[in-house]
């Protein structure tokens, strides 16, 4: 009986462990993993009538080979943020936008590329939010290299002068 509650209990772990991974910016390094890109987003959050107790939104992103599972989570915060992180290669799409138990997903797909061994800027991701009606929001990705490529050199020299930087933009900015 005792075996049943562990495997009944690590079958629970499991099955939430793959409801989205929670990434960081990854450290300046001049390696980078196996099947592996870097993504770089300039993510601007931009919020109306925030009484500033409001739970952090979150935007996710998903692998379009699994569309039930965030391959990323985002957290939002005010302003402008760089988020660098390292992701498998492939593609993926914007999913939707999160904030406390509410959740919506975007009606159209908003896919981009990860390329293995490459620094894949994926745009800048601006995000809209108005605390006194959360069904008002937006998103939209506009195209800002030059300034995503001084931070990545500033920020990044190793890993900057060991890999290229290439762009991949969703569809609403190609």
């Amino acid at each position: 009986m005792a075996i049943r509650h562990y495997l009944l209990a690590a079958l629970a772990a499991l099955a939430l462990s793959g409801c989205g991974i929670k990434r960081t910016n990854i450290p300046d390094t001049a390696s980078m993993p196996q099947g592996s890109g870097v993504m770089v987003a300039r993510v601007v959050f931009v919020q109306r009538n925030a009484a500033g107790d409001e739970p952090a939104p979150a935007l996710t992103a998903i692998k379009t080979t699994n569309l039930t599972v965030a391959s990323l989570i985002l957290d939002l915060h005010p302003g402008e943020n760089f988020t660098v992180m390292s992701l498998p290669a492939g593609n993926y799409t914007w999913r939707g936008l999160y904030v406390g138990r509410r959740n919506s997903e975007f009606r159209n797909r908003l896919p981009f590329e990860i390329q293995a061994g490459k620094i894949n800027y994926v745009g800048d991701i601006v995000v809209t939010l108005d605390w006194n009606d959360l069904t008002r929001y937006g998103m939209r990705v506009r195209s800002n290299l030059a300034a995503s490529e001084t931070y990545v050199h500033e920020v990044y020299p190793q890993l900057s002068g060991h890999y290229p930087m290439v762009a991949s933009l969703t569809e609403d900015d190609r």
